[in-house]
């Protein structure tokens, strides 16, 4: 029993329960409840002042929050205290994991130049990507695409939002697509791409149609298996 376990041992249950608990919950297709085990994680690692704990842990839940459907302005807040816990730790590098998720949400609520742009007061595209290549993340970089995707393909712009989902699809690992926010994240871009697909589709002017028929395919197929498993 991990609670009834050493305190060298204790510093471990952040890990646990941000990681693995969560992980299972969200396996599992239960999102919401990935969101408990997050909330306690944070606190305890914030009892045996593990920084860079508490910051992850309070990443993952703000991805969570969103996907779990909760209000946007909750988000925004959850995601304006983790962001000033970064400069507190000065951890400021792993900002580079949420602010896509910061920049969406104020797409999706009029705050952004251009709402088909994944680019504003929070984030610039271009110094964005260039942070995340030169820091090889990966993660952050296939959060960037698939937000961009979304909102592309949101409002109308359906060229970007096929270039943007074709980008995750390149950077994306295959062998990570089982596990936690990742499997949710694929299941997400294969939606938002299919979609994309199918409208291109219906315009005139789109070119190499069968290519596009292939990819709706083979995006329905693959959340078909994943609504199935």
């Amino acid at each position: 029993n991990l609670c009834s376990s050493s305190e060298s041992s204790l510093v471990w249950l952040p890990r646990v329960l941000g990681v693995v608990n969560m992980g299972i919950n969200l396996w599992s297709g239960h999102i919401v409840e990935a969101l408990h085990p997050l909330k306690k994680a944070s606190l305890i690692a914030v009892k045996f002042n593990d920084p860079w704990w508490v910051l992850m842990n309070d990443i993952f839940k703000c991805e969570v929050a969103f996907y779990a459907g909760r209000p946007l302005k909750e988000v925004e807040e959850m995601l304006s205290e983790t962001q000033q816990k970064a400069y507190d730790f000065e951890e400021v590098n792993l900002l580079l994991s949420i602010i896509p998720l910061y920049q969406i949400i104020f797409n999706l609520t009029g705050r952004a130049e251009s709402p088909t742009l994944l680019s504003g007061s929070i984030m610039n595209w271009d110094d964005a990507l260039k942070r995340m290549i030169e820091a090889s993340n990966m993660t952050s970089k296939c959060s960037l695409y698939l937000y961009s995707l979304q909102v592309a393909y949101l409002f109308g712009d359906y060229v970007l939002a096929h270039k943007m989902g074709q980008l995750y699809e390149e950077e994306h690992v295959e062998g990570d697509a089982s596990f936690g926010l990742v499997a949710i994240k694929t299941c997400g871009s294969a939606f938002f791409h299919g979609l994309t697909g199918m409208a291109l589709l219906f315009e005139s002017s789109t070119k190499n149609k069968k290519e596009l028929k292939k990819m709706v395919t083979r995006h329905t197929k693959e959340i078909s298996k994943w609504a199935e498993s």
